[in-house]
């Protein structure tokens, strides 16, 4: 059924229902099916998770954007858990610079093979772009019953029934803060090393080695100067803070091309 539902490289799920019901639960052991059914290869969140190999720990616009982008080439399967949407991204804040960011980013969502899920309390509180879109494909609420415990009802036009109800949902093997608030931010906010990324050695090769991208394109293995384009755009992105691309020609053109900062000798 799940398999079903996110049989898409572009999709949004939507997981509501009132507090203490099991919504980060439910929204985390989704994501758990996903990589036990192969149908994505790592998740992130910004829900105060205890980090893995699979699931990682992402609050920040900055990095979820690496993280989407993480091969322009062949780019992995994966998934993003934004919770507490109807605080975080509220619908009576349409115009506000984290609405707009996220606006820009959802369409981008099939070009790094991302599955969405958001959480909120009520699609009334959060903004339209996650809950009335193309994207949108299917709305999970979560109840709790004093018979049969936490239970959710489907909703989705992918299957062939109306509605779907499972009752006795398990608990997820995902650690996590249960009274937590999620964050959300438009910065970075831990800075990742330099040496872990390949688009700060791409960036490196292009100004410090002073090599053109046909020539790194040649010297990686790759077959047009495009990926190495986008993996130098990445590196400005994570190193200057630029969140859209017109933030990228600003500084490309502030710069004169020098996308990489070097480091005062001591």
């Amino acid at each position: 059924m799940f398999k079903k539902i996110f049989n898409h490289d572009a999709i949004i799920v939507v997981v509501k229902g009132f507090w203490k019901t099991g919504k980060t639960n439910v929204a985390l052991l989704m994501m758990e099916t996903l990589l036990e059914l192969g149908v994505i290869e790592v998740f992130a969140t910004n829900i105060k998770i205890k980090p893995t190999e699979k699931a990682k720990y992402i609050c920040d616009l900055v990095s979820l954007k690496e993280f989407h982008y993480d091969d322009p080439v062949n780019p992995k399967h994966k998934g993003y858990i934004f919770d507490e949407a109807g605080k975080l991204a509220v619908r009576r804040g349409a115009m506000r610079r984290e609405n707009v960011e996220w606006m820009r980013f959802i369409p981008e969502l099939s070009k790094g093979r991302m599955k969405l899920i958001v959480v909120t309390q009520s699609e009334f509180l959060t903004d339209s772009m996650f809950v009335e879109t193309e994207f949108t494909r299917a709305f999970i609420e979560t109840f709790k019953h004093e018979k049969y415990g936490y239970s959710i009802s489907i909703e989705s036009e992918l299957l062939n029934e109306p509605f779907i109800y499972i009752n006795k949902v398990p608990k997820c093997k995902t650690e996590y803060s249960a009274y937590a608030s999620a964050d959300w931010f438009l910065e970075q906010q831990t800075k990742p090393e330099v040496k872990d990324f390949i688009c700060c050695k791409i960036a490196k090769m292009y100004t410090i080695d002073k090599k053109s991208t046909t020539v790194i394109a040649n010297e990686l293995g790759y077959n047009s100067r495009e990926p190495i384009i986008r993996f130098i755009k990445r590196h400005i992105r994570h190193t200057f803070n630029a969140l859209t691309d017109e933030d990228i020609l600003e500084i490309v053109k502030e710069r004169n091309l020098t996308l990489v900062e070097e480091k005062p000798t001591e």
